[in-house]
C-alpha cells in the first residue's frame, strides 16, 4: 500500500513526465492498432478471394486469367507482410523510445534515487515504484483511447476501411486498375467469361476487389486486438522500466561506495 502511495505522490510531482509518456504511449497505440487492423483487413479479404476463387470450376478460361489472378494474390499478401513489418518497427521503436525516456528521466531523478538508497531502501523497491509508476501512466493512455474509440468506433473503422481500400489502391498493377476504374468494356468482358454458365452469388468485380469487410467481425477484431496489443506494451513498458531503474541504482550505489 505504502508503494502505490510513494507511486500516486511521485506522478503528481513529476507530471510534465508523465503527460509526455502518456501522449507516446497513446499515439504508439492508436498507430499500432490502426496497421494491424489494416492487415487484418486485406487478410479477410485474401481468404474471401481464395474461397470465392475455389468456387468456380477450373476451365481453359481460368487458366488463361490465372496471371491476373496471381497479380492480386500477391498485392494482398504484400501489403499484409507489410502491415507486419511496420507493426514490427512500430513496436520496437517503441521500446527504443521507453528505454532512452527512462534513462533521461533517471539521471534527472539521482538526488531522488540517492535518497532512497541513503534511507536504506532496497533498489528492488525503488525500481518497482519507477515500474509502476511507468505502467500506470501506459494504463491511463490506454484506458483514454479505450473510452475514446468507444463512442467513436464506428467512425473509426469507416475511416480503416477507406484507408485499406486506399492502400490496395496504390498496390494494384496498371491491369488491375483499369479493371478497377471501369465496371464494362472489353477487358470486363473477356475477363467474365471466367462465369460463363457458373451461378455464383458474386460477379468479376467483387471477386477482385471486395474487401469482405464484415462490421461483427471488424469489432471482434478490433477488440481483440486492442487489449491484447495493450498488455503485450504494458508488460513491455514494465520489464523495460524495472530493468533500466535497477541497472541504474546498480550503478548509482557502485557510485556512492567509492
Amino acid at each position: 500500500m505504502r508503494i502505490l502511495q510513494r507511486v500516486i505522490a511521485s506522478l503528481r510531482y513529476h507530471w510534465r513526465y508523465g503527460i509526455f509518456l502518456s501522449i507516446i504511449s497513446a499515439l504508439f497505440l492508436i498507430s499500432s492498432l490502426t496497421i494491424l487492423l489494416l492487415r487484418n483487413i486485406q487478410g479477410q479479404a485474401l481468404r474471401l478471394f481464395e474461397q470465392r476463387l475455389n468456387s468456380l470450376a477450373r476451365s481453359a478460361q481460368f487458366i488463361d486469367r490465372l496471371s491476373l489472378l496471381q497479380q492480386l494474390v500477391r498485392v494482398r499478401q504484400t501489403i499484409i507482410n507489410d502491415a507486419q513489418i511496420y507493426f514490427t518497427i512500430l513496436f520496437w521503436g517503441f521500446a527504443v523510445v521507453i528505454l532512452m525516456l527512462n534513462s533521461l528521466t533517471l539521471w534527472q531523478r539521482q538526488s531522488e534515487f540517492n535518497t532512497y538508497q541513503l534511507a536504506g531502501q532496497n533498489g528492488m523497491t525503488s525500481s518497482l515504484q519507477f515500474a509502476l509508476e511507468n505502467l500506470l501512466l501506459f494504463s491511463l493512455a490506454a484506458g483514454i483511447i479505450a473510452i475514446i474509440m468507444l463512442f467513436s468506433q464506428t467512425i473509426y473503422l469507416n475511416q480503416l476501411a477507406l484507408l485499406s481500400q486506399h492502400w490496395f489502391n496504390q498496390k494494384l498493377p496498371a491491369k488491375l486498375t483499369t479493371l478497377q476504374l471501369t465496371q464494362h468494356g472489353t477487358a470486363w468482358t473477356q475477363f467474365n467469361q471466367l462465369f460463363h454458365h457458373q451461378l455464383t452469388t458474386f460477379n468479376g468485380h467483387l471477386l477482385l476487389f471486395d474487401q469482405g469487410t464484415n462490421s461483427n467481425l471488424f469489432t471482434i477484431d478490433f477488440n481483440r486486438l486492442f487489449w491484447a496489443l495493450t498488455w503485450r506494451s504494458g508488460l513491455l513498458t514494465f520489464i523495460i522500466s524495472y530493468l533500466s531503474a535497477m541497472v541504474y541504482n546498480w550503478r548509482l550505489k557502485r557510485q556512492n561506495a567509492n
